[in-house]
């Protein structure tokens, strides 16, 4: 039933929140005979609590939400969510099993994509003017037509991101095509991902798609023959795209991105704006960035600071660095044995795309789906049983 729900939540239909926090009620109830937290893990949801009323309580002292209508409903999803969705994730570890666990982020996946490429049909080929050859004439839109939501176009990187869960599951899949009859379907969902990348133009994607290899890379190097030959073959990589970005200048520009120079920009000036409020603003040599004009800076953790400042992104970091660490031990161990590889390719190829979404898209990129789900895969994997050593 949870499986199924998070396929919807994927779906971004009408009411999807209200869909998540239905699911999150379900998994509490089956999780209700979990043993307690570990106390490193209690600590954590404390400063994420804090985190989430110092956003809430600053965001609304600016005026940049209103205690009331649509606002009010961000507010409490804000409050509740981060350190909701933890909690109830580190019970859900103690109790689900690896498989019931990877279904629930396969359904959300599988959501996500059925989404882009309703989408996609829908405002591109089955359009009053539209064809097949769309797909690709109009991969540089900048919007489409939504067949559902409030507004009737959206931007196409709001659409384009749910492609990229999808695309990270593509390497992983083929790895394990000849051991699990599951990596068939993670192929092709990873396929069809790619293909809605390209449709988009997008770049995320393909770096979503690269990162991928990452948890194949790790399931591979089991012994120090193999760490060490994976060590120079990614040193020969680097070393051979630089070479290609000295002799090819026309590549670095292909490559480039402008998030870059926002993120350049930004550090010189964030001192004078330690306090948020929407007010940093920098002249650089490749754009203007203003965030009272409503610009962001395309980073979940500068975006933060640029609304709410220091304090708040302190209490998440404080929060996210020891969950993610246990998580990283937590795969680590995972995808290193043959019968839960496959479950394990599924948590880190969410945990690959979330990685990619947070440090190149903007706060609460989307309508916030994503970002809320990835706190509830991140305390599954922070409380995978065998990493249980420092409770009391």
């Amino acid at each position: 039933m949870e499986a199924l729900l998070f396929g919807l939540i994927g779906l971004h239909l009408p009411k999807s929140f209200t869909l998540l926090y239905a699911a999150l009620a379900l998994l509490a109830w089956r999780t209700r005979k979990a043993p307690p937290l570990a106390p490193q893990l209690r600590w954590c949801l404390g400063a994420l609590l804090l985190f989430s009323i110092s956003y809430s309580a600053i965001s609304v002292h600016y005026g940049l939400w209103q205690l009331g209508g649509r606002d009010l409903l961000d507010l409490v999803s804000m409050v509740l969510l981060p350190a909701g969705c933890v909690w109830i994730g580190v019970r859900a570890a103690a109790v689900l099993s690896w498989r019931q666990r990877s279904w629930l982020w396969l359904a959300y996946g599988l959501g996500a994509l059925a989404y882009v490429w309703i989408v996609l049909l829908h405002g591109r080929v089955f359009s009053p003017d539209g064809a097949w050859l769309d797909l690709l004439v109009r991969r540089r839109d900048s919007t489409i037509a939504a067949p559902w939501g409030p507004d009737p176009l959206v931007n196409v990187r709001s659409v384009e991101q749910n492609a990229a869960l999808a695309c990270a599951w593509l390497l992983p899949g083929l790895w394990l095509l000849r051991r699990f009859a599951l990596a068939w379907l993670l192929s092709a969902v990873g396929v069809l991902g790619w293909a809605a990348t390209v449709c988009f133009s997008g770049r995320l994607g393909w770096l979503v798609l690269a990162l991928g290899a990452l948890p194949v890379a790790v399931g591979w190097m089991r012994s120090r023959r193999r760490q060490q030959a994976l060590g120079l073959g990614c040193l020969a990589g680097v070393t051979a795209l630089a070479l290609a970005v000295w002799r090819f200048p026309r590549l670095w520009l292909r490559l480039y991105d402008e998030r870059f120079d926002r993120f350049a920009g930004f550090v010189p000036v964030a001192p004078q704006f330690p306090w948020g409020g929407n007010q940093l603003h920098f002249q650089g040599t490749a754009l203007d960035f203003d965030a009272s004009q409503g610009e962001l800076m395309h980073n979940v953790f500068l975006d933060l600071y640029v609304r709410v400042g220091w304090l708040p992104l302190l209490l998440l970091l404080f929060a996210l660095v020891p969950l993610l660490l246990r998580a990283l031990a937590c795969l680590a161990i995972v995808l290193r044995q043959e019968k839960l590889q496959l479950d394990g390719f599924i948590a880190s190829g969410f945990l690959v795309c979330l990685s990619v979404q947070w440090l190149f898209q903007p706060l609460l990129y989307g309508d916030g789906l994503l970002f809320y789900v990835g706190f509830l895969l991140i305390g599954t994997l922070a409380g995978e049983p065998s990493l249980r050593g420092d409770e009391p």
